[in-house]
């Protein structure tokens, strides 16, 4: 049947499309694309694998590579060189940058955007926004934004790490918030702190359960259960771990 609305450009572009609207551009763009609606590919190999999925946007080479979506659903926009190259079943994210969520095989709702942001990880609901932000995240629902914020977070899920490197040294902690030039920098206990200023918390490796707010605050605890409010309030308190629990260190 005739088809309209539709540009091909490029060795092997589209070449088995059967659908309207449609935008290939580069060597073998879209090559394996059926009916899949409402696609605009652009770069060599972009698209390469979709074969049903329509409305998305993926620009770069290599971007979108492996890309199957859930039947017809797509809604993704990838851009980038090697952006979610690796990415099959997920669908209704926006990645953005060279390498971005390039192993997120089947995460879906996320916005990703800079270079090797969630480059190595697999999830969905995040935001991670900054040059290797998430950079290994494997866990759901985190929001990293600020260069190198939460780069090392593998396991750890509900953490909001805004500004840069901070909760850099994260692993596995859970439902923490660290705001501010490397807050919580090498914090990886359990998680549910509230680091707040720049390097609040940021030495304070295995403790849990505390609030510290103000530049260098609780810099150097390990004790669980503190607060620590102020300007290098308890900077210099340091306690072993399961020590020192139950203090408040106001100034």
């Amino acid at each position: 049947s005739e088809i309209n609305n539709t540009i091909l450009i490029g060795t092997e572009a589209g070449q088995n499309n059967t659908v309207d609207n449609i935008i290939f551009i580069g060597k073998q763009a879209g090559v394996s694309n059926i009916d899949g609606e409402n696609n605009i590919f652009i770069g060599e190999v972009a698209g390469y694998h979709n074969e049903h999925c329509g409305d998305n946007v993926i620009i770069g080479a290599h971007a979108g590579y492996s890309l199957e979506g859930q039947g017809s659903i797509g809604n993704s926009i990838i851009i980038g060189s090697h952006a979610g190259e690796l990415t099959t079943t997920g669908v209704k994210n926006i990645f953005i940058g060279s390498n971005a969520a390039n192993q997120n095989t089947v995460g879906s709702q996320n916005i990703i955007i800079g270079a090797e942001a969630v480059s190595t990880g697999v999830c969905s609901n995040v935001i991670s926004i900054g040059y290797q932000t998430g950079s290994s995240n494997n866990a759901d629902d985190n929001i990293f934004i600020g260069t190198l914020a939460g780069a090392n977070n593998t396991t750890g899920d509900g953490n909001i790490m805004i500004g840069s490197e901070a909760g850099y040294g994260n692993i596995n902690g859970n439902n923490s918030i660290n705001i501010g030039y490397r807050a919580g920098y090498n914090n990886n206990g359990d998680g549910e702190n509230i680091h707040i200023g720049t390097r609040a918390g940021a030495e304070s490796n295995t403790a849990e359960d505390c609030i510290k707010i103000g530049y260098e605050a609780g810099l150097n605890i390990r004790g669980s259960n503190n607060m620590f409010l102020g300007k290098y309030a308890g900077k210099s308190n340091i306690f072993t771990p399961g020590n020192g629990p139950y203090n408040i260190g106001i100034g």
